[in-house]
């Protein structure tokens, strides 16, 4: 059913076997053919929403969140009884995602978004004349955060799913150097069929939201 190095394996669910030994850098050269279309996949979402994507945005790790058996089988034939879970790669965002032209520069650790924040609360640069909690608001800024799962491909290569967790926020810093901040998220699959030699979104299913 499924394509790539990566074996299903079928015990009360489909759990992607594909365990890699470590390496110290990934060349183009050194991509399978799952890499090598997880590429090409991640080149067409950057460039369906290019306008969201600034600069550190995209995590650096891959999302480890299985895709529900109830959304393959909705675009699979196949009788799925159990979720799949992502497989365990070598490669990392920056090696599949970073490939894609300027795409590079997306991608940071949440421990550098955090720095980002920092710096840009520290300015305090905020013109408004809002208050939090009777405090005077002296910085702001705000920070989306996208991840993303490894994509898990039917054996032809010809559909592939993609589980994103997509959040955002909104950080403040009052006179009294209290941080709160306020945001939401939602984490779904997305599913994309290769019409043409190219990758195109045909469906998502939302798997929760938050606050």
């Amino acid at each position: 059913m499924f394509g790539g190095t990566c074996k299903a394996t079928l015990v009360g669910a489909v759990v992607a076997m594909c365990v890699l030994g470590p390496r110290m850098a990934i060349s183009k050269d050194d991509l399978d053919r799952s890499d090598k279309e997880a590429v090409i996949l991640f080149k067409q979402i950057i460039s369906d929403e290019r306008a969201y994507y600034k600069e550190c945005v995209i995590s650096d790790e891959w999302l480890a969140h299985p895709i529900y058996a109830y959304s393959v089988r909705n675009y699979i034939k196949y009788p799925i009884r159990g979720d799949v879970s992502p497989p365990h790669r070598t490669t990392m965002p920056k090696d599949i995602i970073g490939r894609g032209a300027g795409a590079e520069g997306l991608i940071c650790s949440e421990k550098e978004q955090m720095e980002r924040k920092d710096a840009a609360l520290g300015a305090s640069t905020y013109s408004g004349n809002s208050t939090f909690r009777d405090k005077q608001i002296v910085a702001s800024t705000n920070t989306s955060r996208r991840e993303f799962s490894y994509p898990i491909f039917d054996i032809d290569y010809r559909t592939a799913f993609v589980v994103r967790d997509n959040s955002r926020r909104i950080w403040i810093k009052t006179e009294n150097n209290k941080y709160p901040s306020f945001g939401d998220g939602e984490t779904a699959v997305f599913i994309y069929r290769k019409k043409h030699g190219r990758w195109k979104l045909i469906g998502h299913d939302e798997y929760a939201s938050y606050h």
